[in-house]
């Protein structure tokens, strides 16, 4: 069995026109959503209308936790133990603050 990584890095990237993403470890093109169970977590990316400008439209949901993406790459480190995932991390996110319509 191999072993696993201290920690695994996945990246979002938010297309130049904001109407889909790009992972590269899960999917050969542009997407516009995914929902993914990682381990005990739940990680959801829609989009929605909201009353502010929100970047691309999207809400990322971590957790039951609605974020909005800060900047047009997002990052999800995974940090692991030998009991499988430890943590999961965020970055290049802001938390929801009530903007949605």
């Amino acid at each position: 069995m191999a072993e696993l990584p201290e920690s695994y890095s996945i990246a979002i990237t938010l297309s130049k026109d904001e109407s889909k993403v790009w992972i590269q470890e899960f999917n050969k093109g542009f997407i516009e959503g995914f929902d993914w169970q990682l381990g005990k977590h739940k990680l959801s990316l829609h989009k929605q209308d909201f009353n502010d400008n929100v970047k691309g439209n999207y809400l990322l949901t971590f957790n039951n936790v609605d974020y909005f993406l800060a900047r047009s790459n997002v990052s999800i480190e995974i940090s692991f133990t030998t009991e499988g995932i430890d943590n999961v991390k965020l970055d290049g996110v802001t938390k929801d603050m009530g903007i949605r319509k």
